[in-house]
Parts: C-alpha cells; sequence; structure tokens
C-alpha cells in the first residue's frame, strides 16, 4: 500500500540560472572574416547560433523557432545560388521567384538582428553600462557589432570579477 503523506520520491535535475558567460567570446574580426571568406554563408550562422543561446536565456520572450530556422535555410540557399551562378550559366538563376526570395531573405534578415540586438539589449543591460546598443551600427554593421558588444559586455564582467577578487583579498589583510 501506498502512503499518502509520504513525501514524492523523484529525481530532481539540478539547474544553472543562465547567464551572460552562456554567450561565447568570438572576436568580431573572425565573424567578419568568416562572413567575406564563406560569401555571407558564416553571418547567418552567427545570427542563428546567438539568436539560440540568446533563447536560452530570457525564455519568455524569445525569438521563435518558426522565423529563425526557415529564414536561415532560405539565405543559405540564396547565398550557394549566388555562388553556383558564378560558375554555371543557367537561366534558373534569373528568374522572378529568387527575386522574390532575395527580398524576403534580406527584409527578414534586418528584422532577424534588430529582434537578437532588442534581447541582446535585455541579456547585456547590466553589463553596457546603460549604454544600450546603437540602432545606426546595428543597422550598418549587424553581426559584427552585435559581437563587438557581447565581448565588451563579456570584457566588463571579467574586469568586474577581477576588481572583485581584488577587494575581497584587500580587506581580508
Amino acid at each position: 500500500m501506498i502512503d499518502p503523506y509520504m513525501p514524492p520520491s523523484a529525481e530532481l535535475e539540478e539547474h544553472r540560472a543562465a547567464s551572460i558567460d552562456d554567450l561565447p567570446r568570438f572576436s568580431a574580426w573572425w565573424v567578419f572574416f568568416l562572413t567575406v571568406a564563406t560569401l555571407g554563408i558564416y553571418s547567418y550562422w552567427w545570427l542563428l547560433d546567438r539568436s539560440r543561446r540568446v533563447n536560452a536565456l530570457i525564455e519568455p520572450e524569445e525569438i521563435p523557432d518558426w522565423f529563425m530556422y526557415p529564414l536561415f535555410a532560405i539565405s543559405v540557399a540564396l547565398s550557394l545560388f549566388d555562388m553556383a551562378a558564378l560558375f554555371i550559366d543557367v537561366e534558373m538563376f534569373s528568374a522572378a521567384w529568387l527575386d522574390v526570395l532575395y527580398i524576403v531573405s534580406g527584409i527578414g534578415s534586418i528584422v532577424w538582428v534588430f529582434w537578437l540586438r532588442s534581447k541582446l539589449e535585455q541579456v547585456l543591460a547590466a553589463h553596457l553600462a546603460g549604454e544600450g546598443l546603437s540602432i545606426v551600427l546595428t543597422f550598418f554593421f549587424q553581426n559584427i557589432y552585435l559581437a563587438y558588444k557581447i565581448n565588451e559586455a563579456l570584457d566588463r564582467r571579467v574586469q568586474s570579477r577581477e576588481m572583485e577578487l581584488h577587494a575581497s583579498a584587500a580587506s581580508a589583510e
């Protein structure tokens, strides 16, 4: 017989609070060079990766998967079409449907970058000392600027930890 007054015996998972440390530090220069070297494909990969990581930090208001994954697939496919068009002269690459996909990809990418910018502002608010993320710089430099601001926030986090350690060491002496 089961005792109804006995506490449940379930295995509990320990959850660690998500923090800015979950965002990897990756040089903005590398983002730029890899974007150029891959003819834009890396920029979409970077957006997808950072969006997933930011979604893990702010779950209730996340960037939806229904938006990210199809736009990622369309944008990468268009980049591959552009690369193939350099070597193959096919009528398919000048079709009207392709122009529509370019417009969808372009507008969708800008929306995605600004969506990620707004979510990053929420995550990085405590580490940017009230500076925020520039709308103009986000528009012109997109991933490179966002990577730079993530790195700046991570660097400030490390500096504040070092200052706390020095202050605690000084007070202990």
